[in-house]
């Protein structure tokens, strides 16, 4: 699961090129201008882009399955897994963050948080019905997938009722000149992220790998609760 997210992650970056951020900035100025066109503009601009880059990641994944099965989870018998992945790809790189970034550009802070809820629920339902259907990890690939269509639905629709029909008249260039300096920013965080587990898939077994990141999410939660204590509040507000 862990090797799945990283080139979940690393197609993100690839796809995206630092839109996200810039389609929240040129969307709220838009729609302050009450400008719905330059935001249709802003926002179908992104979507295409991102779409057009992450189709061929996609099918990088789907047609390299077996070498990224064998490279990465070392054996060729998993390939279906990253084949099914190339599908989640398209959603979860291709339009999920720009839809995000949409939302928040829009002020939908509400609809995206109840949105957000189901998404969750539904998610996690369906991986646990889903892992036991199949007994592996193509149960968890296809709630992934089906869970992330369902959520890029309710955002597109309203996104689609905020801001109108397609039109691509904002200037594409500078929305990836904004962009790029972002796109490092987020190759930089996913290289920070990624590090310690990339090194340990490299010269540890999987295991290994697996214990870490279970070891290192039972410490993100710890960190989390205790940081939300009253006691932890408290002494964050003690001068």
């Amino acid at each position: 699961m862990t090797v799945l997210l990283m080139v979940v992650g690393a197609s993100r970056v690839i796809a995206c090129l630092g839109m996200p951020s810039s389609v929240t900035k040129f969307i709220a100025e838009s729609m302050a201008k009450n400008d719905r066109v330059a935001a249709a503009g802003v926002f179908y601009n992104a979507i295409k882009t991102n779409l057009s880059l992450s189709l061929p990641v996609a099918a990088t994944a789907y047609w390299w399955s077996k070498s990224l099965s064998t490279w990465l989870l070392g054996t060729p018998e998993k390939a279906i897994l990253f084949q099914l992945l190339a599908l989640d790809i398209v959603v979860a790189a291709g339009l999920l963050p720009a839809l995000s970034s949409a939302m928040l550009g829009l002020q939908k802070i509400k609809e995206m948080s109840a949105a957000n809820l189901v998404y969750m629920a539904t998610r996690q339902s369906l991986i646990v019905v889903f892992v036991f259907a199949t007994r592996s990890l193509l149960g968890l690939v296809t709630a992934w997938i089906v869970s992330e269509i369902g959520l890029a639905l309710m955002f597109l629709r309203h996104v689609e009722s905020s801001i109108g029909p397609p039109v691509f008249t904002f200037d594409l260039r500078r929305l990836v000149r904004f962009s790029f300096p972002l796109f490092l920013q987020d190759a930089a965080n996913y290289v920070y992220t990624w590090f310690d587990r990339v090194v340990l898939l490299t010269y540890l077994s999987l295991e290994n790998l697996g214990m870490y990141t279970t070891a290192m999410t039972a410490f993100g939660v710890l960190v989390g609760v205790s940081a939300r204590s009253p006691t932890a509040c408290y002494a964050c507000s003690t001068p």
